[in-house]
Formats: C-alpha cells, sequence, structure tokens
C-alpha cells in the first residue's frame, strides 16, 4: 500500500506521472544477485495499470541520471524514505 499511495501523492504533484523502473540487471547491481522477486516486465504491467500512472520507462543504468535528462522534468520524486541530500541524481 506504501508505494500505492506514494504514486497517488506523486501524481497530484503534476500533470502527467511517468515511473522510471530499474532493470532487472540494474536492480541485481544493487541489491544483489536473488533480486528483482519480480521480472522488470511484471513490475512495468503491473506500474501501467495503476490509476494514477501515465507513462512507465525502464532504464537501466544505476541512477535515472539519463531518462530525468532525456524527460526533463518539473518534478522528479522518489520515496518517502529519502532525502534530496542522499539522491545522487537530485541535482539532474
Amino acid at each position: 500500500m506504501g508505494h500505492l499511495r506514494y504514486l497517488q501523492a506523486a501524481r497530484t504533484l503534476g500533470d502527467v506521472l511517468v515511473v522510471g523502473v530499474n532493470s532487472d540487471e540494474s536492480v541485481r547491481s544493487l541489491k544483489g544477485p536473488s533480486r528483482p522477486i519480480v521480472p522488470e516486465a511484471e513490475r512495468m504491467e503491473l506500474l501501467a495499470g495503476l490509476e494514477c500512472v501515465d507513462y512507465v520507462t525502464l532504464f537501466s543504468e544505476p541512477l535515472p541520471n539519463a531518462t530525468i535528462e532525456a524527460l526533463r522534468p518539473d518534478v522528479h520524486t522518489k520515496g518517502g524514505d529519502y532525502c534530496a541530500e542522499d539522491l545522487p541524481e537530485a541535482a539532474w
């Protein structure tokens, strides 16, 4: 429920909500060889089915910098357990 509520709140911050999804490869590099539990295609399909999500994109880098640079959003959000100082992509 936390993920859903977070995405619903993120949607209220702009006109369009684009969700960047880490590829399976990038999840493994960040969290170890036993991850992800749910494959990227299924994670993307689940997100695309949510009413609050307009678009879903996949990125394979450890950080979403290239995706952020390509999309150039007015607002970038990330889960509530992060603060801007802890996000290397915040500068993008």
